[in-house]
């Protein structure tokens, strides 16, 4: 989607692992990044994954910021962990919200059954702070079109905030839902922000499955 000499954004297809790790040690995203570049930092703790800040599930697409430098890499760790980086996701969810716009605010953390699985906990000590926006863009009644922006950033957040906070899973999600089919959801908009300049933004159309579900979103 873009690089220059700083950073490189990506696409990612739903169905690509991002990081090496069991069962999944060929194919993913950061094979592809060592192959195209011989040298990419990697944050202290993150060995192996080089280039990388964050990530998104590997039955979510949509966008990825890679760092190609160990200064800009510890900026954009640091703009994650202030939350000044501005993420927006779209989800075709079973069913339609009520209300139409709003805020799920629902801790959550790994399951104490199955380290795999995340979960939502009731208000106190456990789970980790997680809020997630967001407002219905169109519905069908059966299945709803739903913009998702991230105040924080936990494991599958959006995915345990539709179905536990919401009530309703998202379309194909394998975990937290029923896999019908691809799980419909996916990172289109990303806003990193720059000292002196406007925002660096970066977009991503929806994939051809919410199309083929009857969604179309024009930028």
């Amino acid at each position: 989607v873009y690089e220059d000499e700083h950073l490189l954004v990506v696409n990612k297809p739903a169905g690509m692992v991002v990081h090496p790790a069991h069962q999944n040690w060929t194919g993913t995203l950061v094979n592809a990044l060592a192959y195209h570049f011989e040298h990419m930092p990697s944050m202290p703790g993150n060995e192996g994954r080089p280039g990388l800040v964050h990530r998104i599930d590997k039955d979510t697409s949509g966008l990825l910021v890679i760092g190609k430098t160990e200064a800009v890499l510890s900026g954009l760790a640091k703009q994650f962990f202030d939350h000044s980086i501005e993420r927006t996701y779209w989800a075709l969810v079973w069913g339609e919200p009520d209300p139409a716009q709003g805020t799920i605010h629902v801790n959550v953390g790994r399951s104490l059954k199955d380290r795999r699985v995340t979960v939502a906990f009731p208000e106190g000590d456990m789970g980790r702070d997680a809020i997630t926006h967001y407002r219905v863009l169109k519905t069908l009644r059966y299945v709803s079109l739903v913009e998702c922006k991230l105040e924080t950033g936990r494991t599958h957040q959006i995915r345990v905030h539709a179905a536990e906070g919401l009530g309703l899973p998202i379309v194909g999600d394998p975990v937290y839902g029923r896999q019908d089919n691809a799980m419909l959801l996916h990172c289109g908009f990303l806003s990193l922000p720059r000292s002196g300049k406007p925002p660096a933004e970066a977009k991503a159309p929806l994939p051809a499955a919410f199309e083929d579900a009857g969604f179309v979103l024009a930028f």
